[in-house]
C-alpha cells in the first residue's frame, strides 16, 4: 500500500459584507511527488472550507492508500478521530465518510504555520480565497515554497 501524505487547509474571510472561502491540499507521495490542488468555494464558513479541503486531497488518490493526514484544523481532525461530535456540516462529514473509507487514515493535528509545507498551503487557500480563483502565478509561487520546504528537509 503506498504511503501518502495530505496537508490541507481552509481559509474563509469576510469581504464586502459576504464571506468568501477556498480550500487547498497538498498530496505528497513517498518519493516526494507532489501535486498542489485549491477550490474557490465562493461563500462558506472556514469549517466547511477546513473539511473540503481534506476531501480534495482524498479525493485526488487513485488507489487505496495509508494516509497521513495533516491539518491546523482540530475541528476536523478531532472530529475524524470520533473525539468531537458532528453538529453540522453532515453532507460534508458524509463526503469526507466517503473520501476517507478505501485508505487507512491517520489524522494529525498540527498548530498553524508550524510547518513549511502547512504555510504553503495555507498560502494557496487564502490567495485563492481572496481572489475566488486558482491562478498559475499563486500555484508557481505555492510551488515554489514546496520545493524550499522540501529541501531543507533532505
Amino acid at each position: 500500500m503506498a504511503e501518502v501524505q495530505i496537508i490541507c487547509d481552509g481559509s474563509s474571510s469576510l469581504r464586502n459584507g459576504k464571506w468568501q472561502a477556498a480550500c487547498a491540499a497538498l498530496v505528497l507521495s513517498e518519493d516526494k511527488n507532489f501535486e498542489i490542488l485549491a477550490v474557490p468555494l465562493g461563500e462558506a464558513t472556514n469549517n466547511q472550507a477546513e473539511i473540503i479541503a481534506l476531501c480534495i486531497g482524498l479525493e485526488r488518490l487513485e488507489s487505496s492508500c495509508s494516509v497521513r493526514v495533516y491539518s491546523d484544523s482540530q475541528y476536523v481532525v478531532e472530529t475524524m478521530k470520533g473525539r468531537f461530535r458532528k453538529r453540522a456540516n453532515f453532507d460534508l462529514w458524509e463526503r469526507l465518510e466517503v473520501a476517507s473509507k478505501r485508505h487507512n487514515v491517520e489524522y494529525i493535528w498540527i498548530p498553524r504555520n508550524s510547518e513549511p509545507l502547512q504555510k504553503a498551503v495555507d498560502y494557496l487557500a487564502k490567495q485563492v480565497a481572496e481572489l475566488q480563483q486558482v491562478s498559475p502565478q499563486i500555484i508557481a509561487k505555492t510551488e515554489d515554497k514546496v520545493l524550499k520546504a522540501l529541501n531543507e528537509n533532505r
